[in-house]
């Protein structure tokens, strides 16, 4: 089989991407309590070459924060690195009224799909096969997004990446999978919390509907089949 590109998530090409990313690289925020704690998608790639660990507060409660994490990469968008977004589906900017909550089973395409929930806390997304991201093949990819109460106002979210690639050298390996880091869950942490805390604190109302979610997202978002598990599970 050969594997999907990562870069599929965005419909961008990798000379695309190589000219886009060059150098830049953001600060990470890692709390260290959080770096150390178990989180719920840790089972899904045992023995992984690449772990981090980031987070963003946001002053948003955590309901609405979790709502966010709902339609992420769910339709609302992938809120990754905002230079990939393409001109014609751009991350959505408000929470979308109409969002079903996750199931196991949600997917995007054939690239992602949600493997395990705690509703209203966490949601786990895992590969479904290998992914190919600059010279190295993706064997098994996690992505885990955790939201946290913090006093006395706010929420904060967490975001790990747990990651085993195959390479033709070490430092590829690293490079892979730092810049997977970068892309996805630290920006998108730091994202969904700015736009959340910017909503909330304006008290604009979520969006009335989500008919053309292409707009939002490039990637197709496929919700869990008739028949399939759709029961959450827990740790």
């Amino acid at each position: 089989m050969t594997p999907r590109r990562l870069l599929d998530l965005w419909g961008i090409s990798d000379a695309s991407f190589d000219v886009l990313v060059g150098n830049l690289r953001i600060p990470v925020m890692r709390p260290p309590e959080a770096e150390r704690a178990p989180m719920l998608g840790d089972r899904f790639v045992a023995r992984p070459d690449f772990v981090e660990t980031c987070h963003a507060v946001s002053m948003a409660p955590p309901d609405v924060l979790w709502a966010w994490l709902v339609q992420t990469m769910r339709g609302g968008g992938i809120y990754g690195w905002q230079r990939l977004d393409a001109a014609q589906s751009r991350s959505s900017r408000a929470l979308i009224k109409d969002t079903a909550p996750p199931a196991v089973g949600d997917r995007v395409d054939d690239m992602l799909e949600v493997c395990a929930i705690d509703h209203g806390v966490e949601i786990v997304w895992k590969s479904i096969s290998p992914l190919s991201f600059l010279e190295s093949s993706i064997a098994e990819l996690s992505l885990d997004y955790k939201v946290e109460r913090m006093r006395p106002v706010g929420a904060r979210l967490i975001a790990r990446v747990r990651c085993s690639i195959e390479a033709s050298s070490q430092p590829i390996a690293k490079h892979a999978a730092e810049t997977i880091a970068y892309i996805l869950p630290r920006c998108q942490v730091s994202t969904i919390a700015e736009y959340a805390t910017s909503q909330f604190e304006r008290c604009l109302l979520p969006l009335e509907t989500a008919q053309n979610r292409s707009r939002f997202q490039h990637a197709s978002f496929v919700p869990a089949e008739n028949g399939h598990e759709r029961q959450a599970t827990r740790a």
